[in-house]
């Protein structure tokens, strides 16, 4: 039996990212924004010199791989200095969804906040992403604010903040 591993990408990687990230936000995202807002938030996170920077600034970039294949990818931290550790990024290839890679990710990252003595976990997620809420809640989540943020171009992110406790 395969399993899922869960291995850091290295800064030559970072590629890999982007390219699963342009595959998987259609679906993820093409019931929720217009094509325009997705294309215009896939270059502001994903182009290359954006993931070179948070690289180098301490956050972490694992890729989820499965039968040898990359089919995911999760970025988080580094904690802020209340010890609160931010998991900025979890997505799957959509038919990799419902199988337990996201929740075993999602896992991952509370392990390594556990690890690294942070007292929370936090993410930000789209209002109306109801698959990943459901996940999120799954997994030890629950809602604790709601902001609706410019992202530039006239565009904004509604999402919710969602927390876990470490304690």
């Amino acid at each position: 039996m395969h399993r899922l591993q869960i291995n850091p990408a290295e800064s030559t990687e970072l590629g890999k990212i982007e390219q699963l990230a342009r595959c998987i936000w259609p679906d993820a995202y093409g019931k929720i924004l217009s094509q325009e807002q997705i294309d215009y938030m896939l270059h502001a996170m994903y182009a290359p010199e954006v993931l070179s920077a948070e690289y180098r600034n301490g956050t972490c970039f694992d890729l989820l791989i499965y039968e040898n294949h990359p089919i995911g990818f999760i970025s988080y931290g580094p904690p802020d200095l209340d010890g609160i550790l931010k998991l900025h990024k979890l997505y799957l290839l959509p038919e990799y969804h419902g199988r337990g890679f996201g929740g075993a990710a999602l896992r991952h990252v509370i392990n390594h906040g556990r690890k690294t003595g942070c007292k929370a976990v936090i993410l930000t997620v789209n209002k109306r992403n109801e698959r990943a809420l459901q996940s999120y809640r799954r997994n030890g989540f629950m809602v604790v604010d709601a902001v609706v943020s410019p992202i530039g171009c006239g565009y904004v992110m509604d999402d919710y903040i969602m927390r876990c406790d470490l304690a």
